[in-house]
C-alpha cells in the first residue's frame, strides 16, 4: 500500500508516544473534569508499561502492539473514526459487511502504526491544559496539550473526545499543530476510495496490513 503522509502526520507518528493519551504526563487531579482525568489516568498506565519494558521496544513487536490495543485502543472511538475518515457518501453506500470490514482492517491499521511510533519512546513530556468552561453536561469536549520536546518548540496537540451513552469519554479526533489526525488519513485514502470505493480500499489495506505481521 503506497501510504503518502503529509509532514503533520509525520510529525504525529514520530511523537505518537506522547500523542497515545499523552504519555508522561502529570497525574489526574481529583478536580479534573472526566475528559481529561481520563486521558491523564491512561497515560499513568502506558507509562507504567513502556519504561518497564523500555530494553525490549524496538524488538518486541507483539509486546508494543499489545500495549496499544490493551491500554490505548479502549479510550478511541474506532467506529466514529472509521466512519469519519472514509466520508458519509462512501460510507452510506457500502454495505454493513463492507463497513464492517473496513472498521476492522483500519483499526488494525492504526495500531501497528502507533505501535511502531511508541517503540521509539524516549522519555517524551506533555503538558495539558485546565479545560475552561467545563460543563457536565456536555457530550462533546477538547482538550489542550503541548509535547515538551528537547530539542525543539513545544508540539500543540488537542484531543476532540465524545461521551457514550455510559458516561464513558472516547477520542474520536486529535490535531498536531492544527491539523486533524482525521484529515490526515482522508488524503492517504481518497485516491483509492475515488477510483474503487470503500472494498477497494478495505482490500487495499488489508494487504497494507498484512505486510506487517
Amino acid at each position: 500500500m503506497q501510504i503518502k503522509i503529509i509532514k503533520n502526520l509525520i510529525i504525529s507518528l514520530c511523537t505518537a508516544s506522547c500523542l497515545l493519551l499523552g504519555i508522561a504526563a502529570k497525574a489526574a487531579s481529583s478536580n479534573d473534569p472526566p475528559p481529561l482525568a481520563m486521558l491523564k489516568a491512561t497515560a499513568d498506565k502506558i507509562i507504567v508499561e513502556l519504561d518497564k519494558h523500555r530494553q525490549t521496544l524496538k524488538s518486541d513487536d507483539a509486546l508494543v502492539n499489545g500495549i496499544v490495543r490493551r491500554l490505548a485502543l479502549p479510550h478511541f472511538d474506532a467506529n466514529a473514526m472509521a466512519r469519519s475518515v472514509v466520508g458519509r457518501q462512501f460510507w452510506q453506500t457500502s454495505t454493513p459487511n463492507v463497513q464492517k470490514q473496513f472498521t476492522n482492517e483500519f483499526t488494525q491499521y492504526v495500531i501497528r502504526t502507533y505501535a511502531a511510533a511508541l517503540a521509539n519512546y524516549n522519555g517524551q513530556k506533555i503538558r495539558f491544559f485546565p479545560m475552561r468552561g467545563y460543563d457536565a453536561s456536555q457530550s462533546r469536549a477538547q482538550v489542550n496539550s503541548e509535547i515538551l520536546q528537547n530539542d525543539g518548540p513545544p508540539i500543540p496537540v488537542s484531543y476532540r473526545l465524545i461521551r457514550t451513552g455510559s458516561g464513558n469519554w472516547l477520542v474520536y479526533d486529535f490535531s498536531v499543530e492544527g491539523v486533524s489526525i482525521i484529515q490526515n488519513y482522508r488524503s492517504q485514502f481518497a485516491s483509492t476510495l475515488s477510483k474503487s470505493g470503500l472494498a477497494g480500499l478495505v482490500a487495499e489495506v488489508h494487504a497494507h496490513n498484512q505486510k506487517l505481521r
